[in-house]
């Protein structure tokens, strides 16, 4: 014998043998095939030498035909050396847990095919003997007993322990995972396997595929068994499912029956049943199931099942077929479907303890469920996880401030690309700036991040990189941080947004000068996203006019006049201020006319002299007017130039402009237009406030504070008027 070759004398070899911590297992590996074992890149591997003569010693020993296993203490005491191990075999793909020599369990990763087993099914059952994988078994008891059946003649698609419901519906269509029609659960090849003196994990990735083809929803498994106790072994089982397309759900059998985690084990001599629940009016409801009996090995031994109180619908109720061998934690809820939200994950956890003897006493099953549920605030270690991508044509995001974009997604741009040639090259350049624009969404997500390309990256002498090529993030109208382009023009930026999880309105402010495409957001995951909750004032407030409008020299994007009065106001904007080049021109009204603003400011009198100014003004109006013959309209004047109190010819200009913006605004409201008002730029920025410049032109931050603080009043009362007129809609002459 083996261990005689490992130096023991024969008569210690016939101890050993005769010792009752020998334990029969269901392994018929030999050792050439344990030889072909790929062991994982884990501290576990330093013990390999160790143990491995042991090991094979062992294994080689027979005893009413089953290879044989030492007991953990008994091997420590023969000079072994006992490790949880998790190894991938090389030649079928799956994975095996052992206690040292001794088997835990087989994870099924890849398909496994009936093969020859399909001739012992009946006609009428093959087409439930499909390829299957994403399972366990053999499950092993603690004395190497199989304690799981796969491949039944009966229900050919029984597959020791597996987690999979009968009814998956996919828009109109209905699957059955569980029986193994039209959706099937598939590996994509990412595993991860863990190895510690006191456990083993096992961790997977799979793709739920329609037809054996279209993925519709990911899983994520974890599988961790411990080391064996004097009186039974633990394993812990995780799962994570997240949609991938919508219209995802699962249900029971009629959506009363079976469907869930699944357990078929082979059936034992003096099988025994006991399910226990407490009342649902207890503080901590336990729930368990244990079923027991005379397995292969030859004494009592059994399974106890446990559910999570962390489960969605705890506690599930449970499902028994005593002639099967089975007694199922079911889920959903009897009577519902439980639809798999996109980037909203569903995750159960339920517990698995292969004890000895027959039916645990219920204080010894209630304390193991007590030390399961300690750790239900933590979400299962998955290491898979990514983080959630979501891109910008997502539903779920609002883009806000590029009114067109419907139309011209992904391009962010300020206007239509079908009315092109209608602009000035000049013009049409200066949209495919997005300043005002906005991604604005609701999420409970601890973090989020971007990745966003901005292939143009310049400075300008005047203005913080941040406000030209940048981005802001605020969360709930507080500002957070900004990203900016590295030297390539990639910019890649993740915030941490709270402390605690709970939703959130969290708004991202595009470049206000330069073009920029957005490739992703990404949120942690588990969280959800939702639309973002509606303006007070949904339609926009528009903007007509020079760089000072388009944002110049605003630090950060947020930091516009017009960003600071949606804050103040909860109101929508759109900024169609273009820089050098608001001029007043018509193609632009008549883009304008498209809209359906709830107010417009028009502030263009920075480009044009002030006589072009004076021809432009009216014209513009007028085509507004026969868009919007009732909604306000703001006209500025000019605010104060330094130069003014140096240069006569500058004082001049700014008087004319000032003075052209009054009189016209006096003269439509004498002609009877209720709804246009003039708004004094001297109440923006004075000389007093000259400090809000940086080049004596251009705001800076503190400077869109003055344009804010002067331009907020008239805003409001254009505004309340606006509420207090019912039944006006956009071309309405009533």
């Amino acid at each position: 014998m083996c261990l005689a070759a490992c130096g023991k004398r024969s008569d210690e070899a016939k101890r050993v043998i005769g010792h009752p911590a020998i334990v029969r297992l269901g392994c018929t590996r030999t050792p050439a095939e344990l030889k072909t074992m790929k062991e994982p890149h884990s501290s576990a591997s330093r013990f390999a030498p160790a143990f491995a003569p042991l090991a094979f010693c062992f294994l080689l020993v027979a005893f009413d035909g089953r290879v044989m296993a030492l007991d953990p203490a008994d091997a420590v005491a023969s000079g072994g050396s006992h490790v949880m191990r998790a190894v991938e075999d090389a030649a079928s793909g799956q994975i095996d847990l052992f206690e040292g020599t001794q088997p835990v369990l087989r994870y099924n990763y890849r398909t496994v095919e009936p093969g020859p087993l399909l001739e012992n099914i009946s006609e009428s059952n093959r087409i439930y003997a499909r390829g299957r994988s994403d399972y366990i078994h053999p499950l092993y008891g603690v004395d190497g007993e199989e304690l799981t059946r796969d491949w039944s003649p009966d229900h050919p698609h029984h597959r020791g322990i597996y987690w999979a419901w009968p009814e998956v519906d996919y828009g109109s269509e209905r699957g059955d995972l569980h029986a193994l029609q039209r959706v099937f659960a598939r590996p994509t090849g990412r595993v991860s396997l863990r190895s510690t003196d006191g456990t083993a994990e096992i961790e997977a990735e799979n793709l739920w595929r329609w037809e054996d083809r279209e993925p519709i929803v990911r899983e994520l498994v974890l599988i961790t068994a411990q080391r064996a106790t004097a009186s039974g072994r633990v394993v812990d089982l995780a799962f994570r499912f997240e949609a991938l397309k919508a219209d995802v759900t699962l249900a029971r059998r009629g959506t009363e029956a079976y469907g869930g985690l699944n357990l078929r084990l082979a059936t034992p001599a003096a099988q025994v049943i006991h399910v226990h629940t407490d009342s649902s009016e207890a503080d901590r409801p336990r729930a368990w199931s244990d079923l027991s009996g005379v397995f292969a090995g030859g004494e009592p031994s059994g399974l106890t099942v446990m559910q999570s109180r962390g489960n969605p619908d705890y506690p599930g109720d449970w499902v028994q077929y005593p002639e099967l061998s089975w007694c199922q934690p079911a889920f959903p809820r009897s009577g519902t479907r439980h639809a798999l939200e996109q980037g909203r994950s569903l995750v159960l956890r339920y517990r698995l303890w292969m004890h000895r003897g027959g039916r645990p006493a219920d204080e010894q099953a209630a304390r193991l469920w007590d030390d399961f549920q300690a750790g239900v605030g933590q979400p299962p270690a998955f290491t898979m996880l990514e983080r959630q991508r979501i891109g910008i044509l997502d539903e779920r995001l609002a883009v806000h401030g590029l009114p067109w974009f419907k139309e011209d997604k992904p391009v962010l741009r300020r206007l239509p690309e079908r009315r092109r040639t209608s602009f000035r090259p000049a013009v049409w350049e200066l949209a495919q700036q997005p300043s005002g624009g906005r991604i604005r969404f609701r999420t409970d997500s601890l973090s989020v991040g971007i990745t966003a390309r901005n292939p143009r990256l310049s400075n300008m002498h005047h203005m913080a990189s941040v406000g030209e090529n940048g981005f802001d993030l605020y969360v709930d109208r507080e500002y957070l941080g900004s990203a900016w382009p590295d030297a390539d023009g990639k910019i890649q930026k993740e915030w941490r947004i709270g402390q605690e999880p709970r939703m959130r309105e969290v708004s991202l402010y595009l470049p206000l000068y330069k073009a920029v495409s957005v490739a992703e957001l990404t949120l942690d995951p588990d969280t959800r996203l939702e639309r973002p909750s509606a303006y007070a004032i949904e339609r926009p407030i528009l903007y007509y006019g020079s760089s000072i409008t388009q944002g110049g020299c605003a630090s950060n994007p947020g930091g516009t006049c017009q960003a600071i009065l949606e804050r103040r106001l909860d109101a929508d904007f759109v900024n169609l201020g273009f820089s050098g080049n608001g001029l007043g021109e018509p193609a632009l009204a008549e883009a304008i006319g498209e809209l359906d603003p709830s107010c417009i400011v028009l502030d263009f009198w920075a480009n044009p002299k002030p006589e072009q100014y004076a021809a432009a003004l009216p014209g513009f109006v007028d085509i507004l007017r026969q868009h919007f013959p009732r909604a306000p309209i703001l006209v500025t004047s000019p605010f104060y130039f330094p130069a003014e109190a140096a240069n006569a010819e500058v004082a001049r200009a700014q008087a004319a402009k000032r003075d052209t913006a009054y009189r016209f605004v006096q003269q439509r409201q004498q002609a009877g237009d209720r709804h246009i008002r003039f708004v004094d730029g001297l109440k923006m920025l004075n000389p007093s406030q000259s400090h809000g410049l940086v080049d004596g032109v251009h705001c800076n931050s503190l400077g869109f504070h003055f344009n804010a603080d002067g331009l907020e009043p008239s805003l409001r009362a254009a505004l309340k008027g606006v509420k207090e007129e019912s039944g006006v809609v956009k071309g309405s002459d009533n």
